[in-house]
């Protein structure tokens, strides 16, 4: 097959050369399978990271539900409709006193 864009003979001798020596081949898949570790790792990360972002955020507002409730119902009841501790609700109304 003939290639004439330049950068793709030259990645088509690059290959051929690799495909050649079995040293630079071994090079070459421990790279790729190098990289896609990595690019597995970052994914594991990123949904690692997502997760928890989203637990802050169920627990901020968790604790707005509680804060708006403060007025109108007592601790035990604030806590078992959020999930929250009662120590938590305790050192909210102390704090909005």
């Amino acid at each position: 097959m003939q290639y004439t864009h330049p950068p793709v003979q030259k990645a088509y001798a690059l290959l051929q050369q690799i495909s050649a020596d079995e040293s630079a081949r071994q090079l070459a898949d421990m790279r790729e399978r190098a990289l896609m570790n990595e690019l597995s790792m970052l994914a594991e990360a990123k949904e690692e990271g997502i997760e928890e972002g989203m637990k802050k955020g169920r627990e901020q507002e968790k604790l707005a539900v509680a804060r708006a409730l403060l007025d109108v119902l007592d601790d035990e009841t604030i806590a078992l409709k959020t999930e929250l501790p009662i120590e938590t609700l305790k050192e909210l109304r102390a704090s909005s006193g």
